[in-house]
């Protein structure tokens, strides 16, 4: 092997090491799914409460947490395929996937084990949604998703303010949580991610 050859493998090297270390962003389907899950959480959640049908609201919460925890895995792994792995995206699915689980502790476990009352899981959930949101904010250094930080503790002042209105206000202000967290970043990074595959 001639000097002109290792010059150009070198080169080669190099360029592959500089696009991956640029290429920190990973697609957004995982942000835009639990966003839309969660939505239709709600919805389910929200529907079965106005239309008195208290007896399935559990069951439906319960049957609901199993299956879109099953969907997001599948999800998970099908990225994890496709894409690069850095150590942003690790650090970024190891906040999203740890606060998942607190998530579920916060607003499912402990209002079934009276050691708080359902109306205020979901303003722990919206507060946690904040952490996920502020800490990916800072991995794949975007705004859009402080600001949806931002909307979501706003969302869980108003949700705790508001225990005792009739009209589904908390569940109006998980929705926007959830759209303005999750599935307005969730396309913002996918427009990152298609621009670094690019480049």
């Amino acid at each position: 092997m001639n000097q002109n050859n290792i010059q150009q493998e070198i080169s080669i090297i190099k360029n592959m090491i500089e696009k991956t270390s640029r290429r920190t962003a990973e697609s957004g389907a995982l942000f835009i799914f639990i966003g839309i899950a969660c939505i239709a959480f709600v919805v389910i959640v929200t529907a079965l409460e106005l239309l008195g049908l208290y007896n399935w609201v559990m069951p439906a919460m319960l049957g609901l947490t199993v299956i879109l925890a099953v969907i997001g895995g599948i999800i998970t792994s099908r990225i994890d395929h496709k894409n690069v792995r850095t150590f942003a995206n690790v650090i970024n699915r190891t906040v999203v996937s740890v606060c998942s689980f607190a998530i579920v502790i916060t607003s499912l476990l402990f209002p079934l084990t009276h050691v708080y009352t359902w109306s205020l899981a979901p303003v722990f959930a919206a507060l946690l949604f904040g952490v996920i949101l502020f800490i990916s904010g800072a991995i794949n250094e975007m705004n859009t998703f402080y600001r949806g930080g931002a909307v979501a503790w706003a969302g869980a002042l108003v949700m705790a303010y508001t225990q005792n209105v009739q009209f589904p206000v908390r569940g109006i202000a998980m929705i926007v949580i959830l759209v303005c967290g999750f599935i307005l970043p969730g396309m913002a990074l996918n427009r990152k991610y298609k621009q670094e595959l690019k480049s």
